[in-house]
C-alpha cells in the first residue's frame, strides 16, 4: 500500500462523509426540494472546510496502523553513493503535503462545479414543478408550482387559465368517482408527457453503450450498423422480447420472399 493510495483513501472517505446527508435527502421516496437546497448549502460549506492538515493527520494514522510508510516514493538511504538524487524524510513529507493540497483543491473545484450544474436554482424549480405532477406529492397539481414548467416550455402554448379550469374539473370528477378522460384535459396531459420525457439520469444511455460493447466484440467487428441497431433494440427491450412467440417470428421470416427484409 503506497503513501499515495493512503492519501487517496483518506480524502475519499472524508468527502463521502460530507456527501452522506445530501445523498440521503435525494434517496427518499418523496423529495422535499427545500430540504435538498438546505442540505446542499450545508454540504458545500462542509466540503469547503475540509483542511489539508486534517487529511494529513488521518493519513498518518492509517499509515501507523497498517505499517505502511506515508511516502510517494521509497526512501533511499543517504549513504547510497550510486543514487543521483536522494529523497530524505523531510522531502517526502513536503511532497505529501503538496500532493494533499493539490488533490484537495481539485476535488473541491470539481464538486462545486458539479453542484452548480446539477443543482442550479432553475433546475431545482423545474424538479419541484415536475414533482407537482406526481400523484403522491403534497403539491400535486398545485398551479403555482406548475408555473415554472409553463414558462420553461412556453413553446407548448398552454393557457394557464384554461389549465386551471381543467384541473378543477378533473378534481371534481375524481371526488365524485367519475372516470377522467385524458382527452378532456389535453393541457395537463401534455405537461405529464413532458415530465415523462425528461431524463432523471444517464443510466439508460450508459446501459445502451454497455450493451453495444457486449454485442460488438472483436469477433463481431464487421457487423453492419443496421444489424447492430437491431440487436441493440432487442437487447434493450428484452422484457418485451421475452413475451414474443419465436416460432411465429421464424415462420413469418421464412414466408418472406425477400430474406433481407426486416422482420
Amino acid at each position: 500500500m503506497s503513501g499515495k493510495f493512503i492519501v487517496d483513501l483518506t480524502t475519499l472517505n472524508k468527502y463521502l462523509g460530507k456527501l452522506y446527508f445530501l445523498n440521503k435527502e435525494l434517496r427518499v421516496e418523496k423529495i422535499d426540494w427545500t430540504d435538498v437546497q438546505y442540505e446542499l448549502t450545508r454540504t458545500r460549506n462542509s466540503i469547503n472546510n475540509i483542511k489539508d492538515e486534517d487529511i494529513l493527520i488521518e493519513s498518518k494514522e492509517i499509515s501507523r496502523k497498517t505499517g505502511n510508510p506515508l511516502a510517494l516514493c521509497d526512501t533511499m538511504p543517504i549513504h547510497n553513493t550510486r543514487a543521483t538524487t536522494v529523497t530524505t524524510p523531510d522531502d517526502q513529507g513536503h511532497q505529501i503535503k503538496e500532493f494533499i493540497a493539490e488533490l484537495n483543491t481539485e476535488l473541491k473545484k470539481k464538486l462545486n462545479d458539479e453542484f452548480n450544474v446539477r443543482f442550479d436554482s432553475k433546475n431545482i424549480d423545474i424538479l419541484r414543478a415536475i414533482d407537482a405532477l406526481n400523484a403522491g406529492s403534497d403539491t400535486y397539481l398545485v398551479l403555482s408550482e406548475l408555473d415554472v414548467l409553463l414558462n420553461t416550455f412556453s413553446c407548448l402554448n398552454i393557457d394557464r387559465s384554461i389549465l386551471e379550469l381543467k384541473i378543477e374539473r378533473a378534481e371534481v370528477d375524481y371526488c365524485l368517482g367519475l372516470p377522467i378522460n385524458p382527452k378532456s384535459i389535453p393541457n395537463l396531459t401534455t405537461l405529464i408527457a413532458v415530465k415523462n420525457t425528461i431524463s432523471t439520469s444517464t443510466a439508460s444511455v450508459e446501459r445502451a453503450f454497455s450493451s453495444m460493447n457486449r454485442i460488438c466484440t472483436k469477433l463481431r467487428s464487421t457487423l453492419r450498423p443496421e444489424r447492430l441497431s437491431d440487436l441493440l433494440c432487442i437487447s434493450l427491450n428484452r422484457d418485451v422480447v421475452d413475451f414474443l412467440d419465436l416460432d411465429k417470428v421464424v415462420t413469418a421470416w421464412g414466408n418472406m420472399r425477400n430474406r433481407w427484409a426486416k422482420v
